[in-house]
């Protein structure tokens, strides 16, 4: 286990100041760092939960609270005078702080954002541009300007045109006029055009605060370099499928989980953890592959059970779309309730990023929870697949069949 190093820490901003959390894991030499910035009426708590894992890959973790920036923050400023803007300069003076210390390497500094902590972060990266190395945003809440164009946020509603000086959001949390005003003008997938490095964007298409559609539309501002607006149709009959890119940025992510609503828990959080680790990594989501177990064939030999699972499905991503051919069976010998080996291989024809007319040929094969995929390909866009040894597959269990997500560094 990780050795790590618990401090609270403290900087400024205009006179207030900004109070947090870091964690440090045993080093030598410089390491790299992530800022974590919380959600509307949270905490630096609720960033807690990221310690470990972030500690265990080699980076010092600091979370904070926002001044005025949630009900039980302990950081100076009153919420009445809370707004996005105060909140990114309150992550500029973080980062500031982070960049200069001796331990951290000030060229490889991550943003990590949740909710509206991630609408911050992805102003902040902007204005530091180069000097932040990559951005991560949980369920980032780019709807508040249109909330606030609309007059609502969460249960408070008002006259947008004519916003009171204070409101209260629930039963503890008061605003101020200015956190509407100034989310009025503001234009967050102008903003995801801009920032230059990778992105990755997670979100879970049950979130009924932030609409799983805002992060599609953001992915896409900063896949293509331009908002496509509402107009834009983004989810497809099983809400996995992505928009098609003429010209894709395999830096720019965005990962949905099916089923998460706004915030990971349980098993949602250790998905969407893994994405992260992968992203971290240098991995990019590459084929997504929608599983439908047609049949279940099994025969019992002693204390070895070979089962049989023909299925059928489709590639839904937004580099590669096709059909899984007939033929294709995952195969599985196990050993009472231990799968000893495991083997899937099908093809899927269809069409790549390019518009071309392709085949995709896969083999998915491991041991345990470890599967190590062989992919080949007569599709010159996706050639980088063919004999690539550094591919990883990520199956994600439902009902009817796996969602077999492959990784490749592109």
């Amino acid at each position: 286990m990780t050795k790590i190093e618990k401090a609270e820490f403290t900087c400024l901003r205009d006179g207030l100041t900004i109070r947090g959390t870091q964690y440090v894991p045993e080093h030598e030499g410089k390491i790299p760092a992530v800022i974590a910035s919380h959600g509307f009426m949270g905490d630096r708590r609720n960033n807690a939960m990221y310690a470990d894992f972030y500690t265990s890959k080699g980076y010092a973790l600091f979370i904070y609270d926002f001044n005025g920036g949630g009900i039980r923050t302990k950081s100076d400023g009153k919420s009445e005078d809370m707004s996005v803007l105060t909140e990114i300069e309150d992550l500029k003076a973080v980062f500031n702080y982070v960049s200069a210390l001796a331990f951290v390497d000030e060229n490889d500094i991550t943003l990590h954002g949740n909710s509206q902590g991630g609408f911050v972060s992805a102003y902040a990266a902007v204005e530091l541009q180069e000097k932040v190395k990559r951005l991560v945003l949980n369920f980032p809440a780019f709807s508040i300007p249109d909330d606030c164009n609309k007059g609502q946020n969460m249960d408070l509603k008002y006259d947008p045109e004519n916003v009171p000086d204070v409101m209260k959001v629930g039963k503890m949390m008061t605003i101020g006029k200015r956190y509407v005003t100034d989310a009025q003008k503001q234009k967050p997938f102008d903003v995801m055009e801009g920032y230059q490095g990778p992105v990755l964007i997670i979100h879970g298409t049950k979130d009924k605060i932030v609409d799983v559609s805002y992060s599609k539309r953001a992915w896409l501002a900063c896949t293509s370099g331009k908002d496509m607006g509402t107009e834009f149709t983004y989810a497809c009959e099983d809400d996995t499928c992505l928009p098609d890119v003429e010209s894709p940025k395999f830096n720019k992510q965005l990962r949905l989980i099916s089923g998460a609503g706004h915030g990971f828990h349980g098993e949602y959080f250790r998905t969407s953890v893994k994405a992260i680790e992968l992203f971290l990594d240098g991995y990019t989501e590459v084929l997504t592959v929608d599983v439908n177990l047609t049949d279940r064939i099994i025969e019992r030999n002693g204390i070895h059970t070979n089962l049989t699972l023909p299925f059928d499905g489709k590639a839904v991503g937004p580099y590669f779309k096709g059909t899984i051919q007939p033929g294709a069976k995952d195969e599985q010998d196990r050993v009472v309730t231990y799968a000893a080996s495991k083997k899937a291989e099908y093809d899927i024809k269809g069409t790549d990023y390019t518009g071309k007319e392709c085949t995709v040929h896969i083999i998915n094969q491991g041991k345990g929870k470890e599967w190590n995929p062989t992919v080949s390909t007569d599709s010159e866009a996706l050639s980088f697949l063919n004999n690539n040894t550094d591919l990883k597959a990520v199956l994600d269990p439902r009902q009817k069949g796996p969602m077999v997500r492959i990784y490749a560094k592109v």
